[in-house]
């Protein structure tokens, strides 16, 4: 019989997500080590990401003169999130993007670019209440080409990491 997390936590790594619960958590199965660099969540699940594009160099360039170019052998990822409230309507979440980091065939983890000018419609931290969803752009620099790019959810004060694959 699969397992409920706490109202609004983000399940473990062990996890295996099976679905939602009435109360709000997530619905899991335990699975050693599944969530890990190498086996990342698909696309849909807990945090969404609901687009990336890449390089995402040009779409910089045109929004603002003032925003960085990426080093040699690196370019921009865009990717579009989306964060669920899986709590009761009267309660809130709180969702923050320094909790949202990318890592690559280098493992060099890459906190997201917190500078970027004349782009709409970026993911911002901030609560939110049960039911309701906050989406967002965020920009990342990662090396050139490389494949092995994930994204994941480091909590700042507990929870495990989480790895979410790239659509």
């Amino acid at each position: 019989m699969p397992d409920c997390t706490a109202p609004g936590a983000f399940p473990p790594r062990s996890c295996r997500l099976v679905g939602s619960c009435a109360h709000g958590g997530w619905r899991c199965k335990t699975t050693t080590g599944r969530w890990r660099r190498s086996e990342p969540i698909p696309p849909g699940r807990v945090l969404t990401i609901v687009e990336a594009v890449r390089p995402a160099d040009d779409i910089i360039r045109r929004a603002s003169a003032v925003n960085d170019e990426p080093e040699t052998g690196q370019e921009y990822l865009q990717v579009r999130i989306q964060v669920v409230c899986n709590k009761p309507p009267n309660e809130k979440c709180y969702f923050d993007t320094d909790e949202i980091k990318a890592v690559g065939a280098d493992g060099n983890i890459r906190e997201a670019e917190w500078f970027i000018a004349g782009v709409e419609g970026l993911l911002e931290s901030g609560e939110f209440f049960g039911g309701s969803a906050r989406s967002g752009k965020m920009f990342f620099i990662v090396g050139k080409g490389d494949k092995n790019v994930v994204l994941f959810y480091d909590p700042w004060l507990y929870g495990d990491d989480i790895y979410l694959a790239l659509p």
